[in-house]
């Protein structure tokens, strides 16, 4: 129940009063597998439960611990874990989570999984243990491009129904071919550019735009905006894609601190 951006103290409070009503003295004994899995500072005692040295046996760990929460959580009402971007899990998340579908036979327990169809990726692996598992009790839902109406409606709701000339929409139809999130950023290029803008009455164009004024592609895109940042966003940035995808906020400041350092 915490926002996106709470802070380790926020998160570590949360945690251990969900685990407090749950399972009374019995939650120190899941604590330190929850917290190092949240990335949460723990106390020499706990640290010392962390088999760090033994890669396997802390999978198991972290699998025995969170099946507890869940199987406890369910208990209390139905619940439903919704897995984003499994795309870009790792590995041993997925071993984890493969061993936690069973759950759902003992349990009322929902796995709600969205993943992209790259079959090469960790996550797919999931995706495939869930059709053995769970045969015809898996739904499975394949999301399609979407043809031009649906683009065309898509541009409507982001400009609250402004109507495009003809040329900035078939340019905007032709690129995204389809893809919703392109769209939204090809969207925020335009007002970014200047081609669109917010008035007292509603969006408004200002210019007219050439096929120059969008990227080829959504990386391009993406890129193309990044640009556009002060130069310290994008140093942040830089050094936020060298730690990878996840990362907490004190390890970003420290490395900005030491790179700050003479």
């Amino acid at each position: 129940g915490l926002p996106h951006l709470s802070t380790d103290e926020e998160l570590s409070a949360a945690l251990g009063n969900l685990l407090s009503e749950l399972f009374g003295e019995q939650s120190r004994d899941l604590w330190p597998y929850l917290g190092h899995m949240l990335a949460l500072r723990l106390e020499v005692a706990d640290q010392g439960r962390i088999s760090l040295e033994d890669p396997q046996l802390l999978q198991r760990q972290y699998g025995m611990a969170f099946q507890k929460l869940l199987l406890a959580c369910s208990a209390r009402r139905p619940l439903v874990l919704l897995l984003e971007d499994l795309h870009w899990a790792d590995p041993s998340s997925v071993e984890m989570l493969i061993r936690l579908l069973p759950l759902a036979f003992e349990a009322p327990l929902l796995f709600c999984c969205i993943t992209r169809p790259e079959r090469i990726s960790a996550g797919w692996k999931l995706a495939s243990a869930m059709q053995e598992v769970f045969g015809a009790g898996l739904v499975e839902i394949t999301l399609r491009q979407l043809d031009p109406l649906e683009s065309s409606q898509v541009v409507a709701n982001l400009l609250d129904s402004l109507e495009l000339p003809a040329q900035i929409t078939g340019l905007i139809l032709k690129k995204a071919e389809g893809n919703p999130f392109y769209i939204e950023e090809l969207i925020r290029t335009l007002v970014d550019n200047g081609v669109i803008a917010r008035q007292a009455e509603g969006w408004a164009v200002q210019r007219e735009v050439t096929a120059l004024d969008i990227p080829e592609t959504l990386q391009g895109l993406l890129l193309a905006r990044i640009d556009r940042l002060p130069e310290e966003a994008r140093r942040l940035l830089r050094v936020a894609a060298v730690i990878g995808r996840q990362f907490s906020l004190p390890l970003l400041e420290d490395v900005l601190g030491k790179q700050a350092e003479p």
